[in-house]
């Protein structure tokens, strides 16, 4: 079960029982603060804390050993998005433990970018998509124009306005009709 509670009137936990519990009491000054965690807050350094929204987390070992040795080993993640200027702009940084698991990361997220960038019904140019990596560390930045959402939006509009003319097309053939329920 997930619980959540406001913290602050910009701070939003949510977690397990125990964590908000953690939270509350540390809210109240009792316990260690994330603050105290090195490598949390060095990650958080690379990017605005006053962006919309943003969440890191340090993965640990035993969490990542259930993935199997294959898997990238990654230390830490944030992920924070903002929305200025008519663009969201959504972003990631990944701590992995070497340079290999950052390419295994790395090698998948370009051929996504590229196919993204070849449809150009996607409305993404090269500039709204920027993927750095430097040892062990990995960024990721995509910046969405207003254009682009509305875009999207419109044609998930007309999907689910088709898929709801199909079902009702579906249902008539069928002879399935809506009946009104009654009051009880």
């Amino acid at each position: 079960k997930i619980a959540l509670t406001m913290l602050r009137d910009n701070i939003l936990a949510i977690g397990s029982k125990d964590i908000i519990k953690s939270a509350i009491d540390l809210k109240n000054a009792k316990g260690k603060s994330i603050a105290d965690n090195a490598e949390l807050m060095n990650l958080t350094d690379s990017t605005q804390r006053s962006d919309m929204f943003w969440i890191g987390c340090v993965i640990e070992k035993e969490t990542l050993a259930a993935f199997g040795k294959h898997f990238p080993i990654i230390r830490s993640g944030l992920i924070y998005a903002n929305y200025l200027n008519d663009t969201l702009t959504v972003g990631g940084n990944i701590k992995c433990a070497t340079n290999q698991d950052v390419q295994k990361i790395l090698i998948p997220a370009q051929i996504f970018t590229g196919l993204l960038l070849m449809d150009h019904k996607s409305g993404f140019k090269p500039e709204d998509i920027v993927l750095n990596a430097e040892k062990n560390d990995l960024s990721l930045k995509i910046s969405i124009p207003k254009k682009v959402i509305e875009n999207w939006a419109e044609k998930q509009a007309k999907a689910l306005s088709t898929e709801k003319n199909t079902l009702l097309e579906k249902t008539k053939a069928e002879g399935i009709t809506q009946k009104k329920a009654k009051p009880v």
